[in-house]
Parts: C-alpha cells; sequence; structure tokens
C-alpha cells in the first residue's frame, strides 16, 4: 500500500479484535441462509406513540426494539428449534426453556451484544428500560461478561439509521438471528382503493445445519402476525407480578343510556371508568409506581342511531357489551 501513500498503522480496539475473530469463526463454520419478509406494523406504532404520548414523563419511553424483543419471545415459544443450539456431533439439538435475547450494540470501540435476560417474564417497559441501559452500559464499556453470556437470540436492528435489507451474522452458540431494517410507508390495495400501510423489513439468517428453509418461513410468517397484531402485546404501565389481591368486578348500565361501567378494585387500584352519550371515555389513575389505563368508545356499529355498541380497552385489548362479565374479567385477571 505505501507505494500508492502514507499507510498509518491504527490499533484495533480490544473489543473489536475480538468481535472480530468471533465472527469470522462464525461466517466460516455455520452455513448461512438468510430468508427475507415483512411486517404490517401500522396499528404497533400507533399504539406504541399514543402510549409514549399518555404515560407520565418520568417513565420510560417505549421502543420498537421492545416490542420486537416480546414478539420473539413468543416466536420462539411457538418454534423452540429456533431457540436452541446444535451438538457439534449432529446428534441433538439442545432446547432452552428460557428466552436470553441478544440486543446488537454498536459502540466506538466494536460491536457487542448484551442480552435481556428471561424477556418473557419481563413487561414491554422493563424490557424498553432494560435495553436502554444495557446500551448505555456498552457505549460507556461497563458490561459486565454476565450481560454478555448466555443468549439464545439475538436481535440486530439498523431500522434508526437506514436500509431495506441486510443479513446478519449468526452468534456461534445460537442457531439464528433476526436482522431489522428501517420501516417504510408502502401503498396497499384493500380491495378498494390503496391506503398507506407502514411495514418493517425483517432478515432472518439461520444455520442450515440445524433449521430447514421451510422452518424459517413459518417462523417468519408467525413472528410478521404477532407484530401485526396488538392483542398480542400488554401496554399498561403497571407490571404484571407486583398487582395485589383482586376484588374485580363489572357493572353494566342500561343499553339505551349508552353507557357502561367496568369497575376494577385491588390493593394498589380502585377507579370506576363510566362511557357517557358523549361516546368516549378516559381515565388514568396512578398510585405510587403502579398505574392502570382504561379507555372506553361507544360505536354505532349497525347504523342505528339508537344502538351503539361499547367497547372497553384493557391494555390495547378491546371488548364489547356482548361479552360476558365473566370473559371480561377473566381477561383483566391475565393484565394485573
Amino acid at each position: 500500500f505505501s507505494k500508492s501513500g502514507p499507510v498509518p498503522k491504527v490499533a484495533l480496539p480490544r473489543i473489536r479484535q475480538v468481535s472480530a475473530k468471533n465472527l469470522q469463526r462464525n461466517w466460516q463454520t455455520i452455513p448461512h441462509v438468510t430468508h427475507f419478509d415483512e411486517a404490517d406494523i401500522t396499528e404497533l406504532e400507533a399504539l406504541r406513540k399514543r402510549t409514549n404520548q399518555e404515560q407520565s414523563e418520568d417513565k420510560v419511553k417505549l421502543t420498537l426494539l421492545a416490542f420486537l424483543v416480546k414478539a420473539c419471545t413468543k416466536a420462539l415459544q411457538a418454534y423452540p428449534r429456533f431457540n436452541s443450539s446444535i451438538e457439534p456431533d449432529y446428534q441433538h439439538w439442545i432446547e432452552k426453556d428460557f428466552y436470553n435475547i441478544g440486543i446488537a450494540v454498536e459502540t466506538d470501540a466494536g460491536l457487542v451484544v448484551p442480552n435481556i435476560k428471561q424477556a418473557d417474564q419481563k413487561s414491554l417497559s422493563e424490557v424498553a428500560s432494560e435495553a436502554a441501559s444495557l446500551a448505555g452500559q456498552a457505549r460507556q464499556r461497563k458490561l459486565s461478561p454476565l450481560d454478555m453470556q448466555g443468549s439464545t437470540f439475538t436481535i440486530s436492528s439498523l431500522g434508526g439509521i437506514g436500509g431495506t435489507s441486510f443479513t446478519p451474522i449468526i452468534n456461534g452458540h445460537e442457531v439464528a438471528i433476526l436482522g431489522v431494517a428501517k420501516a417504510q410507508i408502502k401503498p396497499v390495495y384493500d380491495g378498494d382503493r390503496f391506503v398507506p400501510r407502514l411495514y418493517l423489513p425483517l432478515a432472518l439468517s439461520y444455520d442450515h445445519r440445524a433449521i430447514d428453509g421451510a422452518e424459517a418461513a413459518r417462523f417468519l410468517v408467525h413472528l410478521g402476525g404477532l407484530l401485526g397484531d396488538t392483542d398480542n402485546f400488554t401496554v399498561s404501565a403497571g407490571t404484571n407480578a407486583q398487582a395485589g389481591n383482586h376484588s374485580l368486578s363489572v357493572t353494566r348500565l342500561a343499553t339505551s343510556d349508552r353507557r357502561v361501567s367496568v369497575q376494577f378494585t385491588d390493593d394498589n387500584f380502585d377507579f370506576t371508568s363510566n362511557s357517557s352519550d358523549t361516546g368516549t371515555a378516559a381515565i388514568t389513575e396512578a398510585q405510587g409506581d403502579q398505574s392502570f389505563y382504561l379507555t372506553g368508545a361507544t360505536t354505532d356499529l349497525n347504523g342505528d342511531p339508537d344502538t351503539y355498541d361499547l367497547h372497553i380497552e384493557i391494555a390495547a385489548t378491546w371488548f364489547d357489551v356482548t361479552n360476558t362479565d365473566s370473559e371480561i374479567l377473566a381477561h383483566i385477571e391475565t393484565q394485573i
């Protein structure tokens, strides 16, 4: 090179030296195949923005990465082979009954991949908070070895920068990695007209020794379906594990009054939400570190101005007056 000009040598940071060796080994020893797809996240992004606007300023903001982590844990539960390792002698898969999701973080010193331990057991807010904390520690070079060990599946997201697709490299002890590029608005024909929809590009690299192409396609289709349905996510600001003893009841007013009342009480919450003739109602009650969001809306679904179907939204799941009290209460129990 010196014939063309000056060629000073610049020492590689220790982190980049280690990651370079690992990436070369993984690329050369793992037969990579990458399957590409996309997910319609129009409703999901609207839910994320609405939740961030409604919650208090001191709460961590929900990121798309948090939703991706939670969706991936559900997909891995449905397809456990993607949460496994393959033995060197190819005699067995080692399926893992825990879900530690790695998140690739760019730093000045190189790429590091800390992981969120037991991600399936954490709320969206907890995942978002832990991801932000790990990324901050990574950039300050304060990660511990434990933060980097034990991942079962990894997400590499370049959506905040740009691009339409890329091929992520699998970690040696895993069998798949998800790459996420920048979401794009696309015109989609709904049978009557073109409507704008937000699509997220997904790239799943998988170890072809352990995973077949059809399995990878089904996994990514399933993941896309999870991301496309907001009912798969609980977005209340409180955490499920900390709710107290529950005393639940549903009180309904006459349908002709266009009102219904759903009351929820326990050690941490006590309020009633009523939807009135104005057609909408919303209440937020917070005590200490706990909070719970309940909204209601009346909608004329059958064209009759004197008949209204009322919906109650709890953690982004909709109910209407056709649901029995026991059905509503059973669902509330799963959300607190």
